[in-house]
């Protein structure tokens, strides 16, 4: 950027070399004695949510990078306790994916249990679900799973 002053001989060329240096995508930015009360979100930050419910041992970790979020579920020690509920609920919206981690369409994953994979539903609102038949009380002894998907939500707060 060159200054501009009052009686330039080459003003105009200089403001219009300025205002095309101003609109280059690739123009580095240099920023002296930034305060920042808070913290920086963006693209390159990495969020996590985790839930776990301890009365049916198993839950997911939730990971977002940029537009990307991955969601594993787990239990621990195995055994894993009812984990359908209602509807083929395995955990509600109320405990499901928070706002900055939902899926910007329907999305599917994979569930295992001991015996055989279901299939792992993650919905708008941020439940999370699957097929019954798949999950019997004798096939879900070591519930794990994961589901990718892009969400077009906002970073998280």
């Amino acid at each position: 950027m060159e200054k501009i002053f009052k009686g330039m001989e080459n003003g105009p060329e200089v403001i219009d070399k300025n205002f095309n240096e101003l609109a280059d995508p690739k123009r580095d930015q240099t920023v002296n004695d930034l305060t920042v009360k808070g913290e920086i979100k963006g693209k390159d930050k990495v969020y996590y949510h985790k839930y776990f419910d301890d009365s049916r041992n198993f839950g997911y970790i939730a990971k977002r990078y940029g537009t990307s979020v991955d969601v594993i579920i787990y239990n621990k020690n195995g055994d894993a306790k009812s984990p359908l509920s209602g509807n083929n609920t395995l955990i509600d919206s109320q405990h499901g994916l928070p706002a900055g981690f939902r899926p910007s369409e329907m999305s599917y994953g994979t569930l295992f249990g001991d015996v055989q994979p279901a299939l792992l539903v993650v919905w708008l609102d941020g439940a999370l679900s699957s097929n019954k038949s798949a999950l019997t009380q004798d096939n879900y002894w070591n519930l794990s799973g994961s589901v990718h998907f892009t969400t077009n939500d906002d970073f998280p707060g």
